[in-house]
This record gives structure tokens, sequence and C-alpha cells, in this order.
């Protein structure tokens, strides 16, 4: 084997090397750095977007910050898991986006569930329908000595503004006490618009090239 087999074995085992290195430093920076960086503006931008009324009831167990928790882990070990599935060659790499199955999607969740990760969907998607925040004692007045289930949770149920403004009319005409007004007891985030926080995210980073300037920091030469 001559001098130049030599050499080109010797430089291609090298550049494998490198590139077997910059693979591992990609995939440390990724899941490491990049995941905290997209965690603390996704904590924040939470925060900022979605915001608890001073009205919001405290029995609501629908409340942003109540499924926050759930949310926040959720999309953290989202994140790592799919770095860690990470594709690099030698020319780009390709990552999966997050799953938004865990939030309901693509219809929803259904009518009686109770997990907090579906019920962002309704943050992420928005409510545009008008609805009021209906308790036992509210009920028992619209319906005397008729026993529900209570919603999701068993404790409260959102109603469509114009039914109970129908109930509220019909009980009052008759002689209940005690009903408040419907637009007392209007779900805080009644007429919501969709607010798509993984784009705020990403734009916030800076897009694909804030992502390369950013990983650049982090991958040694």
């Amino acid at each position: 084997m001559g001098l130049k087999d030599v050499l080109n074995k010797a430089v291609n085992a090298a550049l494998e090397f490198k590139l077997r290195l910059f693979k591992k430093e990609l995939k440390n920076a990724l899941s490491t750095k990049f995941v905290d960086r997209y965690m603390e503006i996704f904590d924040r931008k939470y925060d900022e977007l979605f915001v608890v009324p001073y009205n919001m009831s405290s029995k609501d167990q629908t409340s942003p910050q109540k499924i926050k928790p759930e949310v926040v882990a959720y999309v953290r070990g989202e994140l790592v898991s799919k770095i860690g599935k990470i594709s690099v060659d030698d020319r780009y790499f390709s990552i999966r986006a997050i799953s938004r199955q865990a939030f309901g999607y693509p219809s929803g969740p259904d009518r009686s569930s109770t997990e907090k990760l579906k019920l962002f969907y309704f943050y992420l998607e928005g409510t545009p329908q008008e609805f009021v925040f209906i308790t036992k004692e509210i009920y028992s007045i619209l319906k005397p000595g008729k026993d529900t289930k209570f919603g999701r949770f068993g404790t409260v149920f959102l109603m469509p503004m114009r039914e109970y403004r129908d109930k509220y009319r019909a009980a009052v005409s008759r002689g209940a006490r005690g009903l408040p007004p419907p637009e007392t007891i209007r779900h805080p985030f009644s007429g919501a618009p969709p607010i798509n926080i993984f784009d705020q995210v990403i734009r916030e980073i800076g897009g694909e090239k804030g992502l390369i300037n950013f990983l650049k920091k982090f991958i040694s030469k």
C-alpha cells in the first residue's frame, strides 16, 4: 500500500470520526441546551397567552394553570424523545414534530374526558361558542329535585349561553330565586380565539436561522 493510499485512508477515518463527534455534539446540544431554551420560552409564553382571568372559578379544573404542569412535562418529554431518535447524515438532520394526539387531536376530547392534556385542545383551538359556568347549586335551582352527572369532574359543567338564558328566563318566570344573571357566570374563555403557542415559541427562537445560530454556540469547530 502506497503513501497516497495510507494518507487517504487516514484522512477518511479522521473525517468519519469528526462526523461521529459532530453528530454526538449536535444531539447533546439539542437534547440539553436547546430543550432548556425551548422550554424556558414555552413556559413564559404559556403564562403570557393563557392568563387566568380574575373571574375564573377556583372550582374550574380546566383552568390553564391547573393543566399547565402536565402540558409542560409532556412537551419536554416529547422534545427529548424526538431528539433521541434524531436522524443525522452528512448533509442534513431531521426531527419529527411534537405529536398533538395527546392534546385530543384531531377532533378534541370527548364530553366525559378528564385528561388534562386533552383539555389543552380547547386553548389551542379556541372556544368560539359562549358558555356559562354551572355549579350544582345553580343547577338545583334550574331543575329542582333533578340530579345529574356534573360534567367532566363531577362538580361543575359548562352550558351554552343561549341554553342558560332560556332556562334562566323560565326559572325566573316561575318565581325561582338565587339564579345568577347569564353574564355574571359567563365562562372567561368563551369566544377565545385559537392560539398556536408552538408557532410563537419557534418565532421567538428565530425559526430555522435562529436555531442554526443557537446550535453554533454549542458545537465545537
